[in-house]
């Protein structure tokens, strides 16, 4: 029971941090981010 246990904590463990990990990209990536890949993204577009 206890393996079992443990495994399901490492795995609600890992939701958090990726969680944690999502959070900090919606944060800072409008930041760091935003204009490159805004401009990259309108270049793949209009570029075709």
């Amino acid at each position: 029971m206890s393996m079992v246990v443990e495994e399901g904590g490492y795995a609600v463990i890992t939701v958090i941090i990726i969680l944690a990990l999502l959070a900090l990209l919606l944060v800072f990536s409008p930041l760091l981010l935003r204009t490159s890949l805004y401009q990259s993204f309108i270049s793949l577009i209009s570029g075709g």
